[in-house]
């Protein structure tokens, strides 16, 4: 029903505003300048006004007026419909997204945007700089769904961020499965001083 309303909608409108709406539904988050990013060309605050002005598809959070987000009458139907109409782009969007969001400062969502653009080593870059701050942050269930979907071969190449894979691994799955996988970090990296403390730490 959420879908065949949505579509309703969107039908409905300019193809300004259809276009707008499904390059910008990759987003959580709406705000002028992460939209600018993916739509250049608009006048996103003009046209954030504008769909508020007409109640269309996007609210604005209750602590931030200046951010806003689709409505729960809509939870799915925004974030697949850019697969069908703008699927070659969308891997670009999310980029642009994630390059925004880092430069904000903000890794978080800059993170998730990489991985669902499939830019898995950018992804990894963010990690690099951001895991061990999530770690003393003790956002274990965070980092756990991050390294859930990683190509294991591709983590394996960064022992400072597999090492927090198993710190997570270890806190959300369980410490066998965690040991099991930090023996084999330990018998890749004999000598590497940080892995080894932080094996020390964990046993």
């Amino acid at each position: 029903v959420a879908d065949y309303l949505t579509e309703d909608v969107l039908v409905q409108q300019t193809a300004e505003v259809r276009d707008f709406l499904l390059r910008t539904s990759i987003l959580r988050q709406l705000n002028t300048k992460v939209c600018a990013a993916l739509v250049p060309r608009v006048d996103c605050q003009r046209m954030l006004e504008q769909l508020d002005a007409d109640h269309l598809l996007v609210t604005p959070l209750s602590n931030d007026q200046r951010v806003r987000r689709p409505p729960s009458l809509f939870p799915d139907y925004p974030r697949n419909e850019p697969a069908r109409e703008h699927a070659e782009e969308i891997a670009r969007l999310h980029l642009a997204a994630s390059g925004w969001y880092e430069s904000e400062g903000r890794p978080v969502p800059a993170i998730d945007h990489a991985i669902e653009g499939g830019d898995h080593p950018l992804a990894l870059d963010l990690l690099e700089q951001h895991a061990e701050q999530f770690l003393h942050q003790g956002r274990m269930r965070l980092l756990a769904r991050w390294f859930n979907v990683l190509p294991l071969a591709l983590l394996q190449q960064r022992s400072a961020v597999e090492i927090v894979a198993v710190w997570a691994a270890n806190f959300t799955v369980g410490p066998g499965v965690a040991m099991a996988w930090l023996e084999q970090v330990e018998a890749r990296h004999p000598s590497h001083a940080g892995v080894q403390a932080h094996a020390r730490c964990m046993r």
